[in-house]
């Protein structure tokens, strides 16, 4: 293992103010500066996800520089707003590679996105992080096209919808009617959950693909109740996921027996959801507030120092954050931001981060996380982030081989 001189994120002093000028700076860093390109969604369905990843860019870089930088030298970000849509995604990646000169990328939300800018990333021999929950199979399907400059430091589904499929059938019900986002991470994901239920003893009574920017589900709830499912798995994700859970207990299903159950809600949607709405839905991720260690412990004041007392923290923030500290002891350890010693040091990274212990898997270049199921129990007295209640948890999950970045598929 590489020495990683800015390992452990639990000594590191509470910042309690932003460096000015690291997370605005639309160019790219003066002379001798590192430059991290960050593509994030700052607008469209994906919205809520880009500002907490740009918060979380702007409390890490400002952690890195008040420790001195990295290799001595100022960090300094550009953000590009992908547009929650591919081709902005694709400009927004090309000009911070060709106009702004960055030595990585760290961001992007949705996996079509992700795909589409891997072909740009290997041209340009450029590193991309990317930090968010997917479907899988990165290295398998880009192999010797641009795998080897993709680390994926989110968690695959093995990783957070296999363990929870067990317990919702323990404490839900084994019958499901599956909802997915009408793209490749939805499509990818019900797939996959369809796997782990049969292995699990449970039967699909319905399947459902959605389109981005849903308002009005009443014909799809209309179809579910019919199907009398005793669980709702969803993998529906933004503005769209709050419609869906408001309308699902409009329709009154959970009084008929559904149980409402998704991987993809985390603190952001509760105050939007409220708590009639929101009352006893499961979920699932790596990361919640309500994780008990002493590193995120630490990842909470300072996230509350920086941005107040109020504000909601999610697995968006976490491995954005995270990444960024992945990719900064890389470069420690590999003594350059040249990018082949950096995917050296990668592949060799782990952090102590606000999860738990997250490593980076050699051949494949996944992450390995643990997960954290949760049931929402609102309470008048508690802020919104208490509502969501730990029943289970589990460390270091490795998934299946998504490929070998080397050695083929």
């Amino acid at each position: 293992m590489r020495k990683r001189a800015l390992l452990s994120l639990t000594v590191l002093a509470v910042v309690t103010a932003m460096v000015l000028g690291v997370a605005g700076c639309s160019k790219g860093g003066k002379e001798g500066a590192i430059t991290l390109g960050i593509p994030i969604p700052l607008s469209g369905v994906f919205g809520v996800y880009g500002e907490a990843m740009k918060q979380a860019t702007e409390l890490a870089v400002s952690e890195i520089n008040a420790s001195g930088g990295l290799l001595g030298r100022e960090v300094k970000v550009v953000y590009g707003d992908t547009q929650s849509d591919v081709q902005p995604t694709i400009d927004v990646v090309k000009s911070l590679i060709e106009k702004d000169n960055v030595d990585a990328l760290i961001g992007i939300i949705s996996s079509a996105n992700r795909d589409a800018v891997i072909p740009t990333v290997f041209r340009a021999k450029k590193i991309l992080i990317y930090p968010t929950t997917y479907e899988g199979g990165v290295a398998a399907n880009f192999h010797d096209t641009g795998a080897r400059y993709v680390f994926t430091t989110g968690p695959v589904s093995e990783q957070y919808i296999k363990p929870f499929i067990p317990w919702i059938i323990e404490n839900r019900g084994d019958s499901f009617y599956l909802l997915g986002m009408d793209y490749i991470y939805g499509t990818g994901s019900i797939a996959n959950a369809k796997q782990y239920i049969a292995e699990a003893g449970g039967t699909v009574v319905g399947e459902e693909y959605i389109p981005f920017g849903t308002t009005d589900f009443s014909a799809v709830l209309n179809r579910i109740a019919a199907a009398k499912p005793e669980v709702v798995f969803a993998v529906i994700a933004g503005d769209d996921l709050v419609y869906l859970v408001k309308q699902f207990h409009e329709f009154g299903l959970k009084d008929q027996g559904i149980a409402f159950t998704t991987s993809e809600l985390d603190e952001s949607y509760l105050q939007a959801l409220g708590a009639e709405a929101a009352e006893g839905i499961a979920c699932s991720y790596p990361y919640f507030m309500q994780v008990q260690n002493p590193q995120n412990e630490a990842f909470l004041a300072k996230m509350r120092a920086a941005y107040g007392d109020d504000v909601l923290v999610s697995l968006a923030h976490e491995s954005q954050y995270y990444s960024i500290w992945l990719y900064a002891n890389a470069v420690e350890a590999a003594g350059t931001v040249e990018t082949e010693a950096v995917i050296a040091a990668l592949e060799e990274a782990q952090v102590d981060a606000p999860q738990g212990l997250v490593s980076i898997r050699k051949t494949d270049h996944q992450a390995i996380v643990g997960d954290v199921i949760a049931v929402v129990e609102p309470d008048p007295n508690k802020p919104y982030w208490e509502w969501l209640k730990i029943v289970d948890q589990t460390e270091s999950i490795e998934p299946a081989l998504q490929g070998d970045i080397y050695g083929g598929q």
